[in-house]
């Protein structure tokens, strides 16, 4: 990981609670981030970022605020300054369902709580060194959900070519099984 000059970032950090609020603008401050604005709650986080978009959000997802209703409120491309904002998504709700509720929201990244500064650093760095595209269709606008890189693959493209040609391109073999069926013979002998 590199150290990266964070003075000249602009991050709007939305979180509930006070004392979470301040920990996170301090790890931010510690971060070299001189301009942190800060609020508890998505109608003044969404005022906040009318009057002057953010680098960076970074927003709280729990009980009492809704982050995932501002990040889809900020991915609106009709409505919002810049439905390209990084956000960042922070919450204790860590079970697989929500981080897929929050990537298919259009979250950039993910920090679960506890937080440490270390993991506040962590995503960040991986906002600047992993921009990813963005993709819109009907259902989804936010950030390719893909994390793996293009060229990290080495066969062949089957999404291009819709994977129509038969099971011998695939490597398998057209020919049927003609050895012995042992799919059922465990169950046969137990018996």
């Amino acid at each position: 990981m590199q150290n990266y000059d964070l003075s000249h970032l602009n991050v709007m950090l939305v979180e509930k609670h006070g004392f979470m609020r301040r920990l996170l603008r301090d790890v931010l401050r510690q971060l070299g981030i001189r301009d942190v604005r800060d609020c508890d709650n998505v109608d003044h986080a969404l005022e906040m970022f009318a009057e002057r978009p953010a680098d960076l959000v970074m927003t709280d997802w729990a009980p009492g605020l809704d982050g995932i209703g501002l990040l889809k409120t900020l991915r609106n491309a009709d409505t919002s300054s810049d439905p390209f904002v990084p956000v960042i998504i922070i919450t204790a709700n860590t079970e697989s369902r929500h981080i897929y509720t929050a990537r298919d929201s259009g979250m950039t990244e993910f920090l679960a709580k506890p937080i440490t500064a270390k993991r506040v650093y962590s995503r960040v760095c991986s906002v600047i060194e992993k921009r990813r595209m963005f993709i819109s269709i009907d259902e989804f606008f936010g950030p390719d959900r893909r994390r793996l890189r293009k060229d990290a693959y080495s066969g062949e493209n089957r999404r291009s070519f819709g994977n129509t040609e038969g099971p011998e391109r695939r490597g398998f073999s057209s020919i049927a099984y003609a050895g012995r069926d042992r799919r059922n013979e465990n169950a046969r002998n137990s018996g």
